[in-house]
C-alpha cells in the first residue's frame, strides 16, 4: 500500500498573462491543471519543489492527495512540460483517479545480479526496460525487479518472463525482448576482414 502523499495546490485565473507566469516559474510555483470525470478541469499552481521532491522520493505513478484549499482530491501526475529551449519546469498536469477503479501506466524494469555470460565475456545488451501494466492505483509497483545472475550467452528475457504479482496485470508484447546477452566478438576479427578487403583491392587492380 502506498504512503499517503499530500501535495498543496491552489487555484489560479485562467486567463492570466504569460508575464505573469513567467514571474511564478522564476520563483518556483509551477502552474499546471488538474482534471477528472467528476471535477471537469481548471487550472492550479504547485510548488515546483514540493512536487519534484515528491516524484523524486517516491516515483512518477506516485498517488497523490491533492489538498486544494481544503479539498482534497486524489491524482496522478499526467505529463510535466519543459521549456524546449531553456529546459524550465513548464506546466505539470494531473489527473483525478478513483482508487476502486484500475489505471494504466508504466513502470520501468530494474535488473539485479551479474549474468553468467557476461562473466564469459559475452556483452549484455538492454531491449524495452518499461512496460505496459494495469493495476487499482494503490498497488501499482515502483519498478518490476528481474533477476539476471543465470543469463548466459545467447540467452534472452522477454516480457513474458516478467513476474508482478496477483493484483498486476502486463499488457506489453509478451514476446518484447527486455535483456538479452550477445556474444563477444572474436578478437581480430575486424583485422581479418581489413586483410581480406585490401587483398581483394589488390587482386581487382592486378
Amino acid at each position: 500500500m502506498q504512503q499517503n502523499v499530500i501535495l498543496k495546490a491552489k487555484k489560479r485565473e485562467s486567463k492570466i498573462g504569460k508575464g505573469a507566469l513567467n514571474k511564478m516559474r522564476k520563483a518556483g510555483i509551477l502552474p499546471g491543471v488538474v482534471y477528472g470525470a467528476n471535477i471537469g478541469s481548471f487550472p492550479i499552481t504547485v510548488e515546483k519543489n514540493e512536487l519534484l521532491g515528491i516524484l523524486s522520493k517516491h516515483g512518477s505513478n506516485v498517488i497523490i492527495s491533492l489538498d486544494l484549499e481544503g479539498k482534497t482530491i486524489p491524482a496522478m501526475v499526467k505529463e510535466i512540460q519543459h521549456h524546449p529551449v531553456t529546459g524550465m519546469y513548464w506546466h505539470v498536469d494531473l489527473h483525478q483517479i478513483s482508487l476502486n477503479r484500475k489505471v494504466r501506466t508504466e513502470v520501468p524494469v530494474v535488473f539485479t545480479g551479474e549474468p553468467q555470460g557476461v562473466k564469459k565475456g559475452g556483452v549484455i545488451q538492454y531491449g524495452d526496460t518499461t512496460v505496459e501494466i494495469e493495476c487499482l492505483p494503490a498497488d501499482i509497483p515502483e519498478n518490476i525487479s528481474v533477476d539476471i545472475s543465470e543469463l548466459g550467452i545467447g540467452e534472452k528475457i522477454t516480457v513474458a518472463d516478467l513476474t508482478a504479482g496477483d493484483k498486476v496485470e502486463i499488457l506489453s508484447d509478451p514476446e518484447t525482448i527486455v535483456v538479452t546477452i550477445l556474444a563477444p566478438r572474436m578478437e581480430g576479427t575486424e583485422e581479418e576482414e581489413a586483410s581480406e578487403e585490401g587483398e581483394a583491392t589488390s587482386e581487382t587492380q592486378e
